[in-house]
Parts: C-alpha cells; sequence; structure tokens
C-alpha cells in the first residue's frame, strides 16, 4: 500500500479518536454535575472494561490471564492512572476543561524529566521541550490567567503521575505477550475495584442524577475508554508513533475550542500564551519520536509519549511489533 493512502485511510481513525479524546472533557464537565470525581472515575472504568471485554471475547482473543506478578503490576498501574482519572475530574471542578486538557498533555514533558532523573541521557531539544512547558505553566500561574492555583496543582498531578504510570508500564511489561486491549481491560477492572470503596464509603451529598449526567458517565466508558483505546491503537499500528503522539497536541485543542462553544468558557491573554507554550513545547518532541521511530535515537522518549495515552500504559513490549507493521505497511 503507497503511503498517500495509508495516511488518508488512517484519518479516518485519527479525526474520531481526537473528536472522543478531546470532547470528554465536555462530557466529563456534563458528568460532575451529578457524580464526584471519584464517581466519574470509577463508571468509567466499569463501563469502559465491560464494552473491551464484549470486543475481546467476540474477537476470541478472551480475557488476559496474569500471574501473581502480572496482578501487581497491573494493580500498581492502576492506581496511578485511578489517582490521574480522578485528579483530572477534581480539576475540572476548579478551572475550565481546555485548561485542565492542555495541563494533561504536559505528560510526555514530564515523562522526559523522570527519565533524566533516573539517569537517561536527554538531548538539548528535550530540555528546550521541557522548559517551554515550565514557562507555559508559569504563564498559566500568573495572576494575568485568572485560574485556580489547586486545579492546576490538579491538573499537573494528573499528568505526573499519568507520566510515571506510562515509563513503569513499559518497564513493567516489556516482553508481553497480551494485546494492548487486553491489557487495557485487565487495568480498566483494577481500577473499578479499587475506587468501588473509595466511593462506597466515603460517598458525600450531591446534585440529583439527571438523564444528561448518567448519558455521559455512559459516553466516557463507551466512547473515551472502549472506542477512544481502539481507535488509539489502530492509529499507532497504521498510521506510526509520531502520528498517534500528535493527539498530545490536537486532543486540547479540541477540548478548548468545545469548552468554548459549549460551555461559554473564556479564554483571556495569558491562559491562551500558556496553552501556545505548553503545545510549542510538544510540536518540539515529535522529530525526537519521530527518530526514535526509526531506531535512530533513545526509544525511552517514544515509550513515555506513547504509552501513557491508553489505560495500560504498557506500550513498551508492543513498540517493535508496530514499528515492523508500519514498515511494512508503507513498503507495500
Amino acid at each position: 500500500m503507497k503511503a498517500a493512502e495509508v495516511r488518508g485511510s488512517v484519518l479516518l481513525d485519527y479525526l474520531p479518536l481526537v473528536a472522543v479524546w478531546g470532547g470528554s472533557y465536555a462530557v466529563t464537565e456534563v458528568a460532575l454535575g451529578a457524580f464526584t470525581p471519584a464517581e466519574v472515575a470509577l463508571w468509567r472504568a466499569v463501563i469502559g472494561a465491560s464494552f473491551l471485554t464484549v470486543l475481546l471475547v467476540a474477537g476470541g482473543s478472551g480475557l488476559p490471564r496474569l500471574g501473581r506478578g502480572g496482578v501487581v503490576r497491573i494493580v500498581a498501574l492502576s492506581i496511578l492512572t485511578a489517582s490521574g482519572q480522578v485528579s483530572a475530574a477534581a480539576a475540572q471542578l476548579r478551572m475550565p476543561s481546555g485548561m485542565v486538557a492542555v495541563l494533561c498533555s504536559m505528560t510526555p514533558l514530564i515523562s522526559v524529566v523522570y527519565y533524566w532523573l533516573r539517569r537517561t541521557p536527554i538531548p538539548s531539544l528535550k530540555w528546550v521541550s521541557v522548559s517551554l512547558g515550565v514557562v507555559g505553566v508559569a504563564v498559566l500561574l500568573s495572576p494575568t490567567a485568572h485560574l485556580d492555583h489547586l486545579g492546576l496543582c490538579l491538573g499537573l498531578l494528573a499528568a505526573a503521575v499519568f507520566a510515571l504510570a506510562g515509563i513503569l508500564g513499559a518497564d513493567f511489561f516489556p516482553d508481553s505477550t497480551f494485546s494492548p486491549t487486553q491489557l487495557t481491560v485487565a487495568q480498566l477492572a483494577a481500577t473499578a475495584v479499587l475506587l468501588a470503596p473509595e466511593v462506597a464509603f466515603a460517598r458525600s451529598p450531591h446534585a440529583a442524577l439527571t438523564w444528561p449526567a448518567v448519558a455521559a458517565v455512559l459516553a466516557l466508558g463507551v466512547l473515551s475508554a472502549g472506542i477512544g483505546n481502539v481507535l488509539f491503537w489502530r492509529v499507532l499500528r497504521r498510521g506510526g508513533p509520531v502520528l498517534a503522539g500528535t493527539t498530545y497536541q490536537s486532543v486540547p485543542v479540541v477540548a478548548v475550542i468545545t469548552g468554548v462553544l459549549v460551555f461559554d468558557e473564556t479564554l483571556d491573554a495569558g491562559e491562551i500564551i500558556g496553552m501556545a507554550l505548553v503545545l510549542t513545547g510538544l510540536a518540539l518532541l515529535l522529530p525526537l519520536v519521530r527518530k526514535a521511530a526509526a531506531g535512530t535515537e533513545d526509544p525511552h522518549l517514544e515509550e513515555g509519549l506513547i504509552g501513557v495515552h491508553c489505560e495500560e500504559s504498557s506500550v513498551g513490549g508492543n513498540l517493535e511489533v508496530v514499528r515492523e507493521e508500519h514498515a511494512k505497511r508503507f513498503a507495500r
């Protein structure tokens, strides 16, 4: 298949993916009208795991059978991703949904810092990317942006734990024989089990349930956690890591536009400048991801960038397969 044909067909997966994940922040906003952040994360995990289980069974793959060590690793990753989901939802209670999306897009930049702390050599361009992201966040923290500081901290916390989950996932499952969807189901199920006691015993009074809120939670489970993950892996396999990595830029842009159109969220100059700096920092990482995908650069950044975007955060063992399949498609 020619490269142009591959790129054209992969857009049929890429555009719905960006719409689903970018719109999920607005959908979360609706869900938070009747559910707490922990409840949103819980039902998203339950519904997403159920939906993907049906797909696995229908496709004949079956559910993953993890050993004791695998279960411990999945639980550890689930603690991180559950914390990130709750933190991101809590941030949306205090600040515009689009800004939360921008903060969550800091994940790959934070991954660079994590790898540096592990004494992994970091090229200068990566530090430029991180610096732009830090300056962007500083602008968002400035009085000119008029944003809630606790909300900003919660958004950054979500990005930090997502980044850590992505890196640990690549370490935990370096040669996994399970498919990405199987690992996603396992982690979503573990997330639901972890959040259930908190929701049951720490229940606090909140608004009465409404049909829009219930529909929003269903959409988060089926579309964001379910179909979104399926589309992401199709984009990764058919379009390659670089195209998949651009979702870190396009998703927050869609989220910001959706927030403005649906909820009349306003953006002042400080927010726009801060958002632009963060997204520019992400853009500088993409050439390095291209080199990593081609095998001419240390693949750590690629793992950190791609792995955290899916629930299982365990793409490390599947990257070589992705590279091989992507190369074969363009060679035909």
